[in-house]
């Protein structure tokens, strides 16, 4: 009889659940999902932002060339210091190390108050962008060259304590063809793969 009701009433292995139990299971699963890779990304960009924070940042000051001293509106040459200056942030690969540069274009007001004279910018692969040519030929040498992996690239530069990403470099750099760019990348790795022995 115990045989018999634990057949009918009991609990069978091959019982499959049913499909809005499914859904549930599903839906929670992938919401479960979705807040621990949103809390590992938070904890990433913290982390990230604390080395930024403790990296060690060099001041390179920029001057308004000789030539350029003077108002472009009055030819004067009495100018006198407008602000500390204009600020950018450039991520550089420095051997054998990541560094911080913070450059700093001198900026000068006119006595007759009509014009400005700013020092040249430093020199950028990509316009706008904040990755210096160092930091780019070390990216695509590393990965092309040395065949080592863009995840392998980030981890490196996140030990050196800065927070910018290997795996966007390149692609930032795209936009203008260059050998750091995507196109640049693509001919690289074609010359690379023609290069190797048959």
């Amino acid at each position: 009889m115990a045989t018999l009701k634990r057949h009918v009433f009991g609990r069978r292995a091959e019982k499959l659940p049913t499909a809005a139990a499914e859904v549930r299971g599903a839906a929670s699963e992938n919401e479960s999902k979705a807040a621990r890779d949103e809390s590992a990304k938070k904890k990433c960009e913290q982390r990230a932002a604390r080395k930024a924070e403790e990296a060690p940042a060099r001041e390179i000051r920029h001057a308004v060339p000789v030539e350029e001293r003077h108002g472009p509106a009055c030819d004067i040459e009495d100018l006198r210091p407008l602000c500390r200056g204009r600020t950018s942030e450039v991520y550089e690969y420095i051997l054998p190390r990541f560094e911080r540069q913070v450059h700093v274009q001198e900026v000068l007001a006119c006595a007759c108050s009509r014009g400005v004279v700013t020092a040249p910018p430093p020199a950028r692969v990509v316009d706008r962008g904040e990755y210096g040519p160092g930091f780019l030929a070390h990216v695509v040498t590393s990965n092309i060259a040395d065949a080592t992996p863009l995840h392998r690239l980030d981890q490196r530069v996140e030990r050196g304590g800065q927070r910018g990403s290997a795996s966007r470099a390149p692609a930032g750099a795209g936009h203008d063809g260059g050998p750091a760019g995507g196109g640049g990348v693509r001919r690289l790795r074609m010359r690379r793969q023609a290069q190797r022995p048959r």
